[in-house]
């Protein structure tokens, strides 16, 4: 279902990224498996959705009108 959701948001410009979709599914897995470690090793020291949410706007290239204001 998510690569499904990715290609179609690559269609409509959301997603920038023309890389493969069910490949951005997996990595986006991996991005936020990341923040989880980082954010349980720092002992919640930082907002684990906004890291998470950065961090997939940028691996996605999220279009700017489509990215939250932190």
């Amino acid at each position: 279902l998510g690569d499904v959701y990715k290609r179609q948001c690559q269609k409509s410009g959301i997603i920038r990224n023309k890389g493969n979709a069910a490949e951005l599914v997996s990595l986006g897995i991996q991005v936020a498996i990341s923040a989880q470690y980082e954010w349980c090793r720092r002992k919640g020291a930082f907002s684990y959705r906004e890291k998470t949410r950065k961090d997939m706007e940028i691996l996605y290239d999220v279009a700017p009108a489509y990215r939250k204001s932190w």
